[in-house]
């Protein structure tokens, strides 16, 4: 089970505490510096010095005071009669992105990323006032990827949702 959480000073440190730990086990599969680039943005948000984006945590319910992904969500257009909620980064824990543990992690991945977009979701339609959520992809694989997550997600709950893609965006959109 996951929860989406806007990020406070102490799962920022939690978290930080925790990513570099996992950093730290893997040197020259993880680049330790785009991971403290990511938390200090995340401290930046935190401490209020940062108001064009939002930072989001991810965690599991075993552990609740960290994330296992950060999400930046930007919400755009939000006085329109159509505003959209932006994920412009899924940014996921050190020990999910080594390749030597692909075995051990691919189930874990797609929980992580799938519920990062489920999540979202309850923020698009219910937090922010969006008709739409955009989800930023930077690769062909990732929107493959994605869509997929996305299709799960329309498929398999009662959320009455049309997907789309749209160049790097998968766009999900309420009916």
């Amino acid at each position: 089970m996951f929860q989406l959480k806007r990020f406070d000073a102490d799962i920022a440190s939690a978290t930080r505490k925790e990513w570099c730990h996992q950093a730290e086990k893997y040197p020259g599969e993880v680049m330790v510096s785009s991971y403290e680039r990511l938390l200090d943005w995340v401290d930046c948000v935190v401490a209020g010095q940062e108001n064009t984006t939002f930072a989001y945590a991810l965690v599991r319910e075993k552990q609740p005071d960290q994330a296992c992904a950060i999400l930046e969500l930007s919400h755009a257009r939000p006085a329109s009669t159509e505003p959209w909620l932006k994920v412009l980064s899924i940014h996921i824990e050190p020990t999910l992105e080594v390749a030597a543990n692909l075995g051990e992690i691919q189930k874990d991945l797609a929980k992580v990323v799938s519920n990062a977009v489920t999540e979202s979701l309850g923020l698009t339609f219910n937090h922010y006032p969006s008709t739409k959520l955009k989800v930023y992809a930077r690769t062909p694989l990732t929107i493959a990827f994605l869509e997929g997550v996305a299709y799960f997600i329309e498929l398999n709950t009662d959320m009455n949702i049309e997907v789309t893609v749209h160049g790097n965006w998968l766009i999900i959109d309420k009916k």
